[in-house]
């Protein structure tokens, strides 16, 4: 999303914007599942609490001043919210003792994790057609000859086409780390 289209649907948010929470949580659900998960270790729980999140993020929309704000208030509601769920059921279990996710550098670690995994399977999307799908048979554990037949191209173009996609995925993820450095 380019930065005019996040500053957008930033504003649309504010606005009480149906359709802007909408695409909101799309661009952010899987992710922050993911990110939750690390946490719990739990995906039902997991899912239940970024649910929660999107809520709080309806109930604070107003407060909500850029893009960069909105991602750290989701990421920063969904931790919260799953160290509440973890304190209020420590005492059914004894999990939390010594625990390194009530850390900093746990948080912020996972957050990048999962920002870049998000970043770049939107940036696979973004690729043309043919080349996105060389680039998502290669993580499936697709070899270049195994795609080329698959594909039924040379393998000449599995290598030109997979070269260019990761130069252009490389750039994403670039301006992504550059970008997630000012927040």
């Amino acid at each position: 999303m380019s930065v005019q289209k996040d500053s957008d649907l930033v504003e649309e948010l504010r606005k009480g914007n149906v359709k802007a929470y909408r695409t909101l949580f799309q661009e952010f659900y899987d992710s922050l599942c993911l990110f939750a998960n690390k946490y719990l270790q739990d995906f039902d729980n997991s899912e239940d609490i970024v649910q929660e999140a999107f809520i709080t993020v309806w109930d604070y929309r107003k407060d909500i001043n850029s893009y960069a704000s909105l991602k750290s208030f989701l990421y920063t509601v969904t931790k919260n919210k799953c160290l509440s769920f973890l304190k209020n059921n420590a005492r059914k279990n004894d999990l939390l003792n010594g625990a390194s996710f009530f850390t900093e550098m746990f948080y912020e670690a996972n957050v990048v994790e999962e920002e870049t995994y998000r970043l770049l399977e939107k940036g696979i999307k973004e690729l043309p057609d043919q080349s996105r799908k060389i680039i998502q048979l290669h993580l499936e554990g697709f070899k270049n000859q195994e795609i080329a037949d698959e594909l039924n191209i040379s393998i000449n173009t599995v290598k030109t086409l997979k070269k260019n996609a990761y130069k252009n995925l490389r750039e994403i993820i670039g301006v992504f780390a550059i970008l997630f450095l000012d927040v």
